[in-house]
Parts: C-alpha cells; sequence; structure tokens
C-alpha cells in the first residue's frame, strides 16, 4: 500500500512540475508579447508624430517659400532700355572705310 501512494505522490509531483513548467512558460510568452505589443504601439505612436512633424514642416517650407518669392518678386517688363555694356569687339563709332586691309 506505501508503494501505491508513493507511486501516486510521484506522479502527481510530476503533474506539479509540468504545470509549473508550462505557468512560467506561459510568463515568458505573455512578457515577449506584451514587449512586442508595446514596441508596435511605440512605432505608431513614432509614425503619427513623423507624420505630424512631416506636414508642419512641409508647410513651413511652403510658407517660406511664398514668403521669398514676394521679397524677391521681380517686375515683368523692364522700366527702361538697358544699357548696352561696352564691348571691344564692337564696330560702333568706328569709322569702316578708313581701315586698311594687310592683303593687296
Amino acid at each position: 500500500m506505501e508503494h501505491s501512494i508513493g507511486s501516486i505522490v510521484s506522479k502527481i509531483d510530476a503533474v506539479i512540475v509540468k504545470l509549473e513548467t508550462m505557468e512560467c512558460a506561459k510568463l515568458k510568452h505573455r512578457d515577449v508579447l506584451g514587449r512586442l505589443l508595446d514596441g508596435v504601439m511605440e512605432d505608431e505612436r513614432l509614425g503619427t508624430d513623423t507624420d505630424r512633424l512631416v506636414s508642419e514642416e512641409l508647410e513651413r517650407y511652403e510658407s517660406d517659400d511664398m514668403v521669398s518669392q514676394v521679397s524677391h518678386a521681380q517686375p515683368a517688363t523692364p522700366i527702361g532700355p538697358r544699357p548696352r555694356p561696352h564691348s571691344s569687339l564692337s564696330t560702333d563709332g568706328l569709322d569702316t572705310s578708313t581701315t586698311v586691309s594687310g592683303h593687296v
């Protein structure tokens, strides 16, 4: 009879050890899933923050671009005639009739 009771007790101990192992694995699994979920939620939060920051930067860039276009606006037509630049190749004012050719 003692042998039967000892056998039953050892089987109960084995079941308890297996249950503890399963509980430990379950806790580890829950911890891993919790960290993954936290990471996903953090990524979503950062993604939302990134989208907001990009939108703000784009608006700032567009407003700065508009301000620079207004402040650097050039008139569409010139106010007066543009002066002609002086050039050593220009023949204005030279008497070409007195130019002597080097060929005879």
